[in-house]
């Protein structure tokens, strides 16, 4: 069976975080899921009035039963691999294993230069995610481990209580890079994901990945495939134009409306219902597994209700 997560931004419109979030388990849905960022990125979702995603997820996650919390994901370096491995070991136990762990390299310079942090190039975040991906398996697994590397390191390092999922919780792996990125995941993670790709670039990313689980001697389908799109349901293509038309005005991108149109077609599940059922079914046959979907709409909405429970009225059974 197939998963069906709910995405929601990190604004500080805390009402309808809950209560989305309530009706998402009340649906059945695996897991929700937010991001790390501490001011917006742009785009449909680029509000800069934001909670923090561990103290959102620690006030959220005990108001829920079932639904499994999650950051998509994680920046590296805003935390300390160390502690980052004992906040999620910590929020794994309060949640009696509800907790979904993932992270990436961190992309947003802005973000890093506003709240004071270094940003290396690429190659270098990537391998500091990759030390502190060592540094937590470590911590979440062994009793008093130790590692020095060119980053980080530990020094006979208490984690306890250890978390409840064993032997840690699923460790999904966020960024499309084909040299290193890839790499990482085909040696460490549970799960992939590459965001907003459209589906011919996630086709060719599933097949970088195969090569590189080949290179490394590790089974292609032991990594679970996820999808993170956002979903912007609409009874015409020509009703839901008009409506993007004054996001685009808003955003003001340095393109011309009908390119940045095509480029925002591409990313997210755009069209009637049984356009957004075809196309789900279609990355359903590249083997993706888990569904996580940010329901967009209406003037500039990042938490579109309507949308979100018309998906849930004719398209949710369609793909779980």
């Amino acid at each position: 069976m197939n998963k069906v997560c709910l995405s929601l931004s990190t604004t500080n419109d805390w009402e309808t975080i809950r209560r989305l979030a309530l009706r998402a388990e009340e649906l059945n849905y695996h897991s929700v899921w937010f991001g790390d960022h501490l001011m917006g990125g742009g785009g449909l979702a680029g509000h800069d009035n934001r909670f923090e995603v561990w103290t959102l997820m620690s006030a959220l996650a005990p108001q829920l039963n079932t639904l499994r919390v999650g950051p998509l994901v994680l920046a590296n370096s805003f935390r300390n691999p160390a502690l980052l491995a004992k906040m999620a070991a910590s929020l794994d136990v309060i949640t009696n294993g509800r907790l979904e762990m993932s992270i990436g390299a961190g992309w947003m310079q802005r973000e890093y230069e506003a709240y004071g942090y270094e940003y290396p190039p690429p190659a270098v975040r990537i391998r500091q995610m990759e030390e502190g991906i060592k540094i937590m398996k470590l911590m979440w697994t062994e009793d008093k481990p130790s590692f020095k590397g060119r980053f980080y390191s530990i020094n006979d390092v208490v984690c306890d209580p250890k978390p409840i999922q064993k032997p840690y919780p699923p460790l999904m792996i966020g960024g499309a890079g084909e040299k290193l990125t890839l790499r990482i995941v085909a040696k460490e993670a549970d799960m992939c994901n590459f965001p907003g790709r459209g589906y011919d670039r996630f086709k060719h990313l599933l097949d970088v990945l195969r090569e590189h689980c080949k290179a490394v001697g590790r089974d292609y389908n032991d990594i679970e495939k996820s999808l993170f799109t956002g979903v912007y349901l609409c009874k015409t293509e020509q009703e839901a134009e008009k409506q993007l038309k004054k996001v685009y005005e808003t955003l003001k991108p340095k393109t011309t409306f009908a390119d940045w149109l095509d480029s925002y077609r591409k990313r997210v599940l755009f069209g009637t219902v049984e356009d957004c059922i075809k196309r789900l079914k279609e990355y359903n046959s590249l083997g993706v597994t888990c569904y996580i979907l940010r329901f967009e709409g209406g003037e500039h909405s990042i938490h579109h209700e309507e949308g979100f429970e018309q998906f849930n009225e004719q398209v949710l059974d369609e793909i779980k």
